[in-house]
């Protein structure tokens, strides 16, 4: 079996808490940020193993301040810099992405990365995103949670009808019942039991789920 590896990713959005930003270091094996974003970590004392973008928005205090720090300019407008950081490293190998800072500011921006997560799936990336209360993943198969009861979720067939869905496990379960986006979706649901499982014949389902980490 492959090595599992796991980077993280952090965009300019909303910045994490120190607990958040804590959790998900601990598990990354590399750290990148997009451009501006490397000026989040100086406030955690951290600096990213690489730092990738345009540089139209880092400071040069950031620059300067992180010498074992690699850096990587990308001026090409094909994509934007937070793509070019999931790029990068599903290029370089890496199975998972956590990602912070991917929402907040915005509302385009925050879209678009939301379009990034079925980007990233079609090419075979597991991207998570995180907000300081919740976590953001696209699905494309039947999913298992190992999430604690009474934590909140909802899913959306954002990308096109979902077809089939059956739940087990959450406070109001569903029974083959067929989502689609400005008809059905599934909101403010509440898991009772882990492991909780989400199964669906077709589609691909965007799933928020509620987390307490600061």
């Amino acid at each position: 079996m492959p090595i599992e590896k796991e980077a993280l990713v952090i965009l300019k959005g909303d910045p994490p808490t120190p607990a958040l930003f804590k959790r998900l270091q601990e598990a990354a094996d590399l750290i990148v940020c997009a451009d501006g974003a490397a000026d989040y970590l100086k406030e955690f004392d951290v600096g990213p193993d690489l730092v990738i973008g345009d540089f139209d928005s880092i400071s040069k205090k950031s620059i300067s301040a992180t010498e074992t720090t690699e850096y990587l300019e990308m001026a090409d407008q094909e994509f934007t810099d937070g793509e070019k950081a999931l790029r990068y490293c599903n290029n370089r190998g890496f199975n998972r992405v956590s990602v912070t800072g991917a929402f907040g500011g915005r509302l385009d921006h925050s879209l678009y990365n939301i379009e990034l997560l079925k980007k990233m799936l079609d090419l075979g990336l597991t991207v998570t995103c995180y907000t300081n209360t919740e976590k953001v993943f696209l699905a494309d198969e039947s999913v298992r949670l190992n999430d604690k009861p009474g934590a909140r979720i909802s899913f959306t067939p954002i990308f096109g009808p979902v077809r089939g869905v059956t739940t087990q496990g959450l406070e109001w379960d569903l029974d083959k019942v067929d989502l689609e986006f400005g008809r059905f979706s599934s909101i403010s649901n509440r898991i009772t039991s882990s492991p909780a499982e989400i199964k669906f014949s077709k589609g691909e389902l965007l799933i928020f789920v509620e987390h307490h980490l600061s």
